[in-house]
């Protein structure tokens, strides 16, 4: 009998521990895959007269890097900011460590490729609102290995 109890308390609750774990983790969705380089254009001239900004551009680049729903920002190349956001399904949220500027954005999942639409919202054009763009993803061809012989 002690031998039948030490046997279900070693093996059986550890077995059904994986189960659950398993069973648990079947209904679990991974945050869309959104790390690299995005080629991002304003649907509007942010250096209308109402907004004169320096930080973003009529055209400029997004830098991702991802772990997990963790999301850094890096805007550049006609824009300049670093952000920290979340992904949460397919919308990301980033935002500067200041608050001066916020992102926001939904990943479109398209058979030609990855799109972005979103905005910028900054913080020196209060009364301006948020600034509208949109982006794809800057695929990079994938180098043709060497056969050696």
């Amino acid at each position: 009998m002690r031998a039948v109890l030490s046997y279900v308390i070693l093996v059986g609750l550890p077995l059904f521990g994986i189960f659950a774990v398993i069973e648990k983790g079947k209904a679990l969705q991974p945050p869309v895959y959104v790390a690299g380089e995005w080629k991002a254009e304003m649907e509007e001239d942010p250096n209308s007269p109402s907004c004169v900004s320096r930080r973003v551009g009529p055209v400029f680049t997004l830098r991702m890097n991802q772990s997990g729903s963790h999301l850094s920002l890096f805007l550049k190349e006609g824009a300049a900011a670093v952000m920290e956001g979340k992904i949460l399904r397919s919308k990301i949220s980033a935002w500067t460590k200041d608050a001066s500027m916020e992102f926001r954005a939904e990943v479109q999942k398209r058979a030609e490729g990855d799109r972005l639409a979103g905005s910028l919202t900054l913080k020196e054009c209060p009364d301006r609102g948020p600034l509208t763009f949109s982006a794809v993803k800057n695929i990079k061809p994938k180098p043709i290995a060497s056969r050696g012989r």
